[in-house]
């Protein structure tokens, strides 16, 4: 059984059960917080804080006390969709909305194949073209700007027709506190195999 995670959501609860339920199938403990709940909640006993795609959209976070209350635990942060870029603009980090642009894709290049994130818990079946099949069909995402080596960042998937745009990746901050963005903005109600594979490593 993995340790508690907890998965923060807005105005959309439908999604967030979904995500919560997929998380579940691999055993993971889940809680759902709603975001005005955020100022009040105590996150010492999560190893995760998971930030749905329905708490922000563009350069705004949903809730300012929210997320500085967010930027006092030093608990790694995946952002999903819209609400996860929102909230890394707002934490001025590089992954956050300032730096991307929207694009359609389904297949993405792994940057490092053989990388833990790509083989542990599931292993991602890799094409002889290294493509990996995120969606069965094109999504609107978020691909994130980087076009060399940055120490503090971690690009994890390259889009398919750009050699620099990032739908997934990482950053450190200068406290060393780590914050992925899965950068999706569509909801899918049945992810594919590969795609759910991927996102619960």
């Amino acid at each position: 059984m993995c340790a508690s995670q907890t998965l923060l959501w807005d105005g959309d609860l439908d999604t967030a059960i979904y995500y919560v339920g997929l998380l579940q199938q691999s055993d993971w403990i889940v809680d759902p917080i709603q975001l005005t709940q955020v100022v009040s909640t105590t996150f010492a006993p999560y190893t995760l804080i998971i930030v749905g795609p329905d708490t922000g959209l563009g350069a705004s976070f949903d809730n300012y006390d929210a997320a500085a209350a967010l930027a006092q635990w030093p608990i790694p942060i995946l952002g999903l969709g819209d609400g996860g870029a929102a909230l890394f603009y707002e934490y001025k980090l590089t992954i956050g909305y300032g730096n991307v642009r929207g694009s359609n894709v389904n297949r993405v290049y792994p940057v490092a194949p053989t990388a833990g994130y790509w083989n542990h818990p599931y292993a991602i079946a890799v094409t002889t073209q290294r493509l990996i099949a995120l969606y069965p069909r094109p999504l609107h995402e978020l691909g994130v700007y980087l076009t060399g080596p940055t120490k503090p960042i971690t690009p994890i998937a390259r889009e398919e027709t750009s050699a620099v745009y990032y739908p997934v990746i990482a950053e450190r901050n200068e406290l060393g506190r780590a914050f992925a963005l899965w950068a999706t903005t569509s909801v899918r109600r049945r992810w594919p195999l590969t795609d759910a594979r991927f996102w619960l490593t």
